[in-house]
This record gives structure tokens, sequence and C-alpha cells, in this order.
């Protein structure tokens, strides 16, 4: 099993998740020392979430082919090729193509790095995976400020990838399609406060940058820290009332402090979310796949706040009804778990 290789092969998936959200992230910032149009900006930010929504019809078949670790790297290369191409190929139907490309590749390296992360049974290295989004996020603000609209090109450093040896853990999975409504469900409401915090920015004007470096850095704490509380459901329980708390506050008020607190906890819940999976019997397999296809929250949730005119008492409402609902939905699928693994104790006897 993978998690025999926890010191050796650890790395991998935290790695991988931190490369993969800075060629998914760091865009963000080209885009801005390269001006572009607003509408075509939009589209070049919204087309890589429909392209991980391909994820679970292709991980499952590509994995069973090429093997976990295998797909990862060469998701991996491919999207620090198509970053670098993207940096000089200006053609706005020829980006549309490639970010989506780009979206299809990402799905793939962070499915297969929640997969390994998952394998080894180790919850710091589940949190550190997921802390990947936040790493992502730094890696991209640092190479933007040193290099400007040539960031990607030190990205280039991915092809000495190509030199590790890959290894294979088999699983059953080829022919299926790698999904779990579950999961899915986890996924799809604990990313909510990953989602509304896209907007924070627009509010707070000049003190943005100060609120997300602040955010993001704490967010790594929180990755770190909070999968390693014992009581699962207390965590979940804590976490959730202090977002909604911060959320109600924080976007009433706008204070920098209690939004910087929202954006470490609303994206240190994401570290629980894979550890949630697991807990209600969801395959490793099946839970990037199902994070991925999820990710059209990403894409709806903010437009749903922005149109409705006010997006302070939006953004809030959203939280709060979201962070309940998820709260529910954990408890619900770990009692039917729990259920599920009695009967099944009790056939066998």
């Amino acid at each position: 099993m993978y998690k025999h290789n926890v010191a050796v092969r650890g790395f991998l998936p935290i790695l991988s998740y931190s490369l993969s959200s800075f060629f998914l992230l760091g865009y963000i910032f080209y885009m801005e020392a390269a001006k572009f149009p607003t509408w075509i900006s939009v589209i070049l930010i919204g087309i890589p979430f429909i392209g991980r929504m391909v994820t679970p019809f292709v991980y499952s078949r590509l994995t069973f082919v090429i093997g976990v670790e295998r797909s990862m790297i060469l998701s991996l290369i491919y999207m620090s090729l198509i970053s670098v191409i993207d940096t000089f190929i200006l053609n706005y139907s020829f980006l549309v193509a490639t970010r989506f490309i780009l979206g299809v590749l990402f799905g793939i390296s962070t499915s297969a790095s929640i997969e390994l992360a998952s394998l080894t049974e180790d919850k710091k290295i589940v949190g550190l995976t997921m802390a990947g989004w936040a790493f992502g996020w730094i890696i991209s603000v640092i190479l933007f400020e040193s290099f400007g609209s040539y960031m990607f090109i030190p990205g280039l450093v991915t092809l000495s990838l190509l030199l590790l040896r890959t290894e294979r853990y088999s699983v059953s999975k080829v022919g299926k399609i790698s999904f779990s409504w579950r999961a899915f469900s986890v996924f799809f409401l604990g990313f909510v406060p990953a989602y509304v915090m896209q907007l924070v920015p627009s509010m707070l004007g000049s003190e943005a940058f100060l609120e997300t470096i602040v955010g993001y850095s704490l967010s790594i704490f929180a990755y770190l820290f909070l999968p390693m509380v014992k009581r699962l459901t207390l965590a979940i329980t804590v976490v959730a009332l202090i977002i909604v708390s911060t959320a109600v506050l924080g976007f009433s008020t706008l204070n920098l402090a209690l939004l910087s607190i929202f954006t470490m906890f609303g994206l240190g819940l994401n570290s629980l979310l894979p550890i949630i999976s697991r807990m209600i019997n969801v395959e490793p397999w099946k839970i990037g796949p199902s994070m991925n296809l999820a990710s059209f929250g990403g894409l709806l949730f903010p437009e749903i706040i922005s149109i409705t005119g006010d997006e302070k008492l939006s953004s809030t409402v959203v939280v709060l009804v979201t962070t309940i609902a998820f709260l529910l939905l954990v408890f619900k699928l770990q009692r039917t778990s729990i259920k599920s693994v009695n009967r099944t104790l009790i056939s066998v006897r």
C-alpha cells in the first residue's frame, strides 16, 4: 500500500496540488499584466472550471492504463508547457481551447494528488495536499512580482519530474466513472466559503492585497492542524461556527481582521473534506474527480451573488444557508455510514 512509502512518496501529492494550483491561479495575475478585456478575462477564468468537470469521465481509465503517479506527473508537465505557450500566443480562441485543456489536466493531477494523499492514511499529508491551493496562490504572487508576465517560465522546472521513477498502486477501477454523490455533495457545499471569498477583493478595494496575503498565509496553519483534531465532528462544527460568525460580522463591517479569519477557516475547511469523504466510506479514487465536478460551484455561487445587487448581504446569506446545509449533510451521512457498517458486522456474525 502507498501508506508504507509515506516518507519517500508523501511529498508528491503536496507538490502536485501546489503546482497545479499555480498553473490555474497564476493566469489571473498574468491577465492583469497583459491587460485583457474584461469579457475575455471572465471567460478564461471560468473555462478551466468547465474542463475540471470532465475529470470523472476520464480519470479512472487513464490511471488504470498508465498509473496514478504517472498521470499526475504528465498532467503537471503538460500544464507547464501550456502555460508557457499561452504566455506568447494571445489569440483568444486558442486561449479558450488551451485553458479548457488545462482545466482537464488540473482535474486529473489534483484527483491523483488526493487519491495518493488518502492512500497514505496520514492526515497531515491530506491537509497539506489540500493546502496546495493556498501554496499555489502564494507561488503565483511571488513569481508574478519577480517575473511579471513571464511568471510561468520558471514553471518549466516541472519537466525535471520526468526523471522521477513512478510507482503503480493497483485499484480495480477500469471502465468505471470516478464519481460519488456523497463526496460530490460534501465538496459542493464545503467549498462555498472558498467560492464566496473570490468576491472579497472587490469589496475591500485597496486593502484586498493585504487581506489575501494574511488570510491565505494563516490558512496554511488551518490546513495543517485541523486534520490532526481527533474529534472530527467537533472540529467540523467549530470551524462551521467560526465561518458563519466571521461571514456575518465580516461582510457587514468589511473588517479586515474578520475577513482574514473567514478566509483562514473557509480555506482550512477544505482540508477536512477528503477526510470526511473517507469517513463516509468513499473510495480514494472517487474523491478527487467528485471534487472537480463540484467545482462548477465556483462559477455558480459568485454569479448568483453578483446579480443580486447587494454582494455583502447575499454573501452572508449564501454562506449561512450552505454551511448549515453542509453540517446537516455531514451528520446525516455519518449516521448512515455507521448504520451500514453495523449491518455489515451483524451479517458477518
